[in-house]
């Protein structure tokens, strides 16, 4: 049956169930797409490691997107023209088929209606941009304040009104959040001068931030 689909999926265990499970929702319809639908499938071993990925896919690419729960609720809060195509990896097989059935059967008018919505990203200020870029390259609160010449109690603030903006509970959320809306919104450039030296840095693009994990206390941490 993968003549009606390409599935895009690194998860090895992941792809071959999901080819029994679309296997089984194309043999029940009767009426099929009329051309071979693109899938993308993202779920590794835990939200942190699925941020890699999507930084390599332009979803806008496939027509059905499988993956976590986390990422479903950010693509419909924040790209909401591509809720049509979102199913959640984080359910029963029954439930998921069902979902699979009624995209497959409406892929032709779901591209249609996804190419006439509004591109409607969520927009940041020139001080969320600037703060949010600091955030990412330079890591700790002081390291901010000291850059940004502000106090610590500032850079705690401006933190928590972005934290409330986006629905964030945690550090990591919201790391995880801006890591992946930042691939699909345009951004300035944003230049910095560090303590101590005498030219203006630029902070990079996001696809050249990395990040490393303390498993032992769960925390990330944003490297160059």
């Amino acid at each position: 049956m993968s003549e009606r689909y390409k599935l895009n999926c690194k998860n090895n265990f992941l792809s071959l169930s999901l080819g029994v499970v679309l296997g089984n929702v194309i043999k029940s319809m009767r009426f099929l797409p009329e051309r071979k639908v693109n899938i993308l499938a993202i779920y590794s071993n835990d939200i942190v490691s699925d941020i890699d990925q999507w930084k390599e896919e332009r979803i806008n690419s496939y027509d059905v997107i499988l993956c976590r729960d986390f990422y479903c609720d950010i693509i419909k809060r924040f790209i909401p023209r591509l809720t049509a195509r979102v199913i959640s990896l984080d359910s029963t097989v029954e439930v998921l088929q069902h979902a699979l059935h009624r995209a497959l059967l409406s892929v032709n008018k779901l591209q249609k209606m996804c190419d006439a919505r509004e591109k409607t990203y969520i927009h940041f200020s020139d001080g969320e941009n600037t703060f949010i870029s600091d955030y990412l390259y330079f890591a700790t609160p002081e390291r901010i304040a000291s850059v940004g010449n502000c106090t610590l109690k500032s850079v705690y603030n401006r933190k928590r009104n972005l934290m409330e903006r986006l629905s964030c509970g945690s550090n990591q959320t919201l790391w995880l959040t801006l890591v992946f809306i930042l691939n699909f919104i345009n951004r300035p450039e944003i230049e910095r001068t560090l303590p101590g030296m005498a030219k203006t840095l630029s902070v990079p693009l996001l696809n050249y931030i990395s990040y490393q994990r303390d498993s032992s206390r769960g925390q990330v941490y944003v490297s160059l």
